[in-house]
């Protein structure tokens, strides 16, 4: 029994095989007839060459017996290859083919359009969500309930519509500096840090308006026995020029991305102030207190004549506030 060679269109040679397994190649179309059989170290002939009779005729006649390509007398070899006929599939299987790729087709197009369809729901589920959530954190921020903020801010980011979404989260910002600046609120929560919830520097402010920074000042304050007269306590302590700072001025400092405080300027009033309370009262810490409360409540309640009121300081041993 010889062996046989094939040398693909590739250029890819399998073998070597005996004949009934070359038959068994070209049935499960790993081999084609336009593919090339060598065997018994003769030449090199492509299957649908009519020179194969001659050359291999026992191919030949099992390529006729096996897979039945012949009409007639004619056999493949010899015939010119009729296009509109099919060596491997009838016009029944053909039929059957198309319908099943017809459904597979429809199939696919169906779940791209469901995808499509829940793609835009979600889409609108999420902005709704997020609307939503907007509303009702005002709500909260409106009856002042900092708690129910806070709770609202952290179901927002950790499982709500802003989860993982650094745009949407900027929505937050206001809210969460509201948390912060409360009473008794905390210098950092959640992904906000310190860093974010301060905003942008200026050197107009104190590299740190924490409660705990200010408690340390003022506790200083009262350990070293400062003098009464603010002038002298403020340009000794470079942090104090808070108490100098215009209420007026400071309500047309940057505002954008907060609600309450203001801004930094008033935060950092805020803060100020809850830290006095915290410090053994003198009459020192007692005026400063009263400082702080006047710049904090002009802020916050602004009286008719607020912008032309310059707040001087003259009432309190110091300065006039002409920041």
């Amino acid at each position: 029994m010889g062996l046989y060679l094939v040398r693909k269109q590739n250029g890819l040679i399998l073998g070597p095989m005996v004949l009934e397994d070359l038959l068994k190649e070209l049935e499960t179309l790993q081999v084609g007839l336009e593919d090339e059989i060598t065997g018994n170290l003769g030449p090199w002939v492509s299957l649908e060459s009519p020179d194969i009779a001659a050359i291999y005729p026992e191919v030949s006649v099992q390529l006729e017996n096996r897979l039945s390509w012949h009409s007639g007398e004619e056999n493949l070899f010899t015939k010119k290859w009729d296009t509109k006929k099919s060596p491997f599939f009838t016009n029944t299987e053909y039929f059957i083919l198309g319908i099943i790729l017809g459904v597979t087709v429809l199939a696919f197009l169906i779940k791209d359009d469901i995808n499509l369809k829940l793609h835009k729901e979600s889409a609108v589920h999420k902005t709704v969500s997020v609307a939503k959530t907007i509303d009702e954190l005002e709500h909260h921020y409106n009856l002042g309930n900092v708690k129910a903020v806070r709770v609202s801010i952290d179901n927002a980011v950790s499982r709500g519509p802003f989860q993982n979404d650094s745009d949407k989260i900027k929505q937050l910002i206001p809210y969460a500096r509201y948390v912060a600046f409360s009473k008794h609120g905390p210098e950092k929560f959640g992904i906000f840090s310190s860093e974010i919830l301060r905003g942008e520097h200026s050197d107009e402010i104190p590299e740190s308006c924490s409660v705990a920074a200010w408690v340390n000042i003022f506790s200083d304050l009262i350990s070293q026995k400062s003098d009464q007269n603010f002038e002298n306590i403020v340009e000794y302590y470079g942090e104090l020029k808070v108490l100098l700072w215009n209420p007026f001025w400071i309500s047309i400092r940057p505002s954008k991305g907060w609600k309450y405080p203001i801004n930094l300027h008033h935060g950092c009033l805020v803060r100020a102030l809850s830290a006095i309370k915290m410090i053994k009262k003198s009459k020192l810490t007692l005026n400063i207190k009263k400082r702080l409360e006047h710049q904090v409540k002009s802020l916050e309640k602004p009286t008719v004549n607020f912008k032309d009121n310059l707040y001087s300081l003259q009432n309190y041993n110091t300065l006039d506030a002409l920041t």
